[in-house]
């Protein structure tokens, strides 16, 4: 147990640091630093009942840096704490209180060869409280990770301009934990209030939902010549021909590399009367077209286990 002296024998923006040197530091040889007397400790690392007032070194040469007030209070600056470290808002602010704010940057660490367990963050949500939790319901927030910032003349409020959210789709049971994520933004010209919108969604299910248009930024051009041969790109969904006139012939070649279920599209300006559509080393196309044109663009899907390109359109 390391006690803290008292912010006030500090002046303010002075720090302090308490490191494990020794690297010995483990879930079962924790470094509790608590403060003194009634000092506060703004973003905490709780490892007791939830009163807030301790932080927990739990991993080899983990350590933290606080910076005083000169008066009352320690903030967190800087911290590589713990494998696992749970941050209670409620224990700082508060019951009820929903933020917990850290000064600086978290480190988050863990000094393990081969370890299953990886650095995370991780949201708790329950239905009522810590002591009597009952069932997250139905779009229960479990998690949100935001952004925003100063706006020239204030802290933004609301504070988050983007912000990524998990939230429950059903009502949780011991059987039933359904989740959804979901991508929300504000556009250009807005201000945070009433225009934080939900851009993206990922369901529980698996379904991707989109809320705005899609733009595929991994099209490629190319002006070719009659008997041209372009092979698309593993990256590339779209190949877009833009030749000077109509070509007698030529050939297009699917991505070598595709992932399963991969759609690759081809369009051009002019018609290519003579076209050959042809799979990469070891792979299969059915019903490759004969031809591409203005009203006769294509595209083929990607099936990983037969290696075979499947016409669509």
């Amino acid at each position: 147990m390391v006690t803290l002296p008292a912010a006030s024998a500090f002046p303010a923006g002075a720090t302090l640091t308490v490191i494990d040197e020794s690297g010995n530091c483990s879930a079962t040889k924790t470094i509790t630093v608590t403060r003194a007397g009634s000092d506060s400790l703004v973003g905490t690392a709780s490892v007791d009942t939830g009163t807030g007032v301790s932080i927990a070194l739990m991993t080899p040469y983990a350590h933290v840096t606080l910076e005083s007030n000169g008066v009352s209070q320690w903030t967190i600056v800087s911290a590589s704490l713990a494998a696992q470290t749970t941050l209670r808002s409620d224990a700082i602010a508060g019951a009820g209180s929903s933020a917990l704010v850290i000064a600086g940057n978290v480190n988050c660490e863990r000094f393990e060869i081969q370890s299953n367990i990886q650095p995370q963050f991780q949201g708790y949500l329950v239905g009522t409280s810590v002591d009597s939790p009952t069932g997250v319901l139905s779009g229960g927030i479990l998690f949100g990770l935001a952004g925003g910032g100063f706006n020239g003349a204030a802290r933004t409020n609301p504070f988050a301009a983007a912000l990524i959210q998990i939230i429950a789709e059903e009502n949780w049971t011991p059987t039933a934990n359904g989740a959804r994520i979901s991508f929300k933004t504000v556009a250009p010209g807005l201000p945070t209030s009433g225009n934080l919108i939900e851009r993206f969604r990922i369901s529980g299910a698996g379904q991707s939902i989109f809320f705005g248009a899609q733009a595929d930024q991994s099209k490629v051009d190319n002006t070719p010549t009659t008997g041209f041969a372009i092979t698309i790109g593993n990256t590339t969904a779209t190949l877009r021909l833009t030749p000077a006139g109509a070509l007698a012939t030529g050939t297009v070649t699917l991505p070598a590399a595709p992932v399963d279920g991969q759609i690759a599209r081809v369009l051009s300006s002019q018609t290519v009367t003579a076209l050959t559509v042809s799979p990469s080393a070891g792979q299969s196309v059915v019903g490759a077209p004969s031809t591409v044109g203005p009203t006769t663009p294509f595209s083929m899907i990607y099936d990983l286990a037969s290696a075979t390109w499947y016409r669509m359109s």
